[in-house]
């Protein structure tokens, strides 16, 4: 991630809160968020990750998933996306 200095004066109207960031036009080119919240959500995501993985392993007996070979080759989201597009 790249960083940008702030001066002193936009320093202060980031205040440390959470903003949408415009253009002179109104669109929105991005939002800030400041570092507690960031981590926050970091947390949130992890957590998130988490449970989608217990989730995943509990729609498996454990007879099933001890029948999956430990050479299987495992494939990411992107690459069974990519086979099925071939198809």
């Amino acid at each position: 991630m790249e960083k940008v200095v702030l001066d002193t004066d936009l320093q202060s109207k980031l205040n440390g809160s959470e903003l949408e960031l415009i253009d002179h036009s109104g669109q929105t080119v991005g939002y800030f968020l400041p570092p507690h919240e960031r981590e926050r959500l970091k947390r949130i995501e992890a957590e998130n990750q988490h449970l989608l993985v217990q989730w995943g392993f509990s729609q498996f007996t454990p007879e099933e998933l001890d029948a999956v070979p430990p050479d299987e080759k495992l494939y990411t989201t992107e690459e069974m996306l990519k086979y099925l597009e071939s198809l």
